[in-house]
């Protein structure tokens, strides 16, 4: 979605703002800020305000009920998962509460950017997938 956006030739986002979604490296050359083709990764979570703030100006409620803070729930879940210094106790209840904050978020940008919600939000966790 950041890239698509990104890309986008309607929208006009600053280098720096395309830097984020793109994440790419921003340098000053010849008195002008260019993207360049370096990786300068940017936190989800900071990618994710940027294009709910800057690109569909909206604001963001943080409280821990909300689709952001259930989304850092979800990231520090991750987080534990992935920088892990001892095997992390982690439920089947923990798992569902991350895969319906990330639903939440993308229902979220849908929203904001979109003016519509995701499509197959109001499914949560009953997927019609099978692996």
């Amino acid at each position: 979605m950041g890239e698509e956006l990104a890309l986008a030739s309607n929208l006009s986002l600053p280098v720096h703002g395309k830097g984020v979604l793109l994440e790419k490296d921003v340098k000053l050359e010849g008195g002008q800020f260019t993207l360049t083709s370096s990786l300068r990764m940017a936190k989800l979570e900071d990618r994710i305000d940027y294009l709910h703030v800057s690109v569909a100006g909206k604001q963001i409620d943080r409280s821990a009920t909300s689709w952001r803070g259930q989304l850092s729930s979800a990231v520090n879940l991750r987080n534990k998962l992935t920088h892990a210094r001892e095997v992390p106790a982690i439920s089947e209840a923990d798992v569902q509460r991350a895969i319906e904050a990330i639903i939440a978020t993308v229902d979220a940008l849908f929203r904001a950017l979109y003016n519509r919600g995701l499509p197959s939000a109001s499914r949560g966790m009953r997927s019609k997938l099978t692996f």
